[in-house]
């Protein structure tokens, strides 16, 4: 799944110009505009959740089914919610 998301983040990160809104309001107007780079700190802290996830199993291991859980379903999350930003960007420019 991470590699999967990480493939559609850089084909969709070189169609991106180089100023890119980076925070919207409330009210879904962008109020924050910044260096496309800034969103490489995204797909660096989305890679901790799959490393937190197999460190946890790997000491764990099957004792803990129920975290495991709960980590992947915050994963499936926040790749999702992730998705969803980056194509509202990509609607924006």
């Amino acid at each position: 799944m991470y590699i999967a998301f990480l493939a559609y983040f850089f084909w969709v990160y070189f169609q991106l110009p180089q100023i890119v809104p980076l925070h919207f309001g409330f009210n879904g107007i962008a109020n924050r505009f910044g260096d496309k780079s800034e969103l490489l700190w995204l797909a660096g802290i989305s890679a901790t959740l799959p490393i937190i996830n197999a460190i946890l199993t790997l000491k764990f291991g099957k004792y803990e089914r129920g975290l495991e859980i709960l980590l992947g379903t915050i994963f499936v999350i926040s790749i999702a919610l992730f998705v969803y930003v980056i194509n509202i960007v990509a609607l924006t420019i």
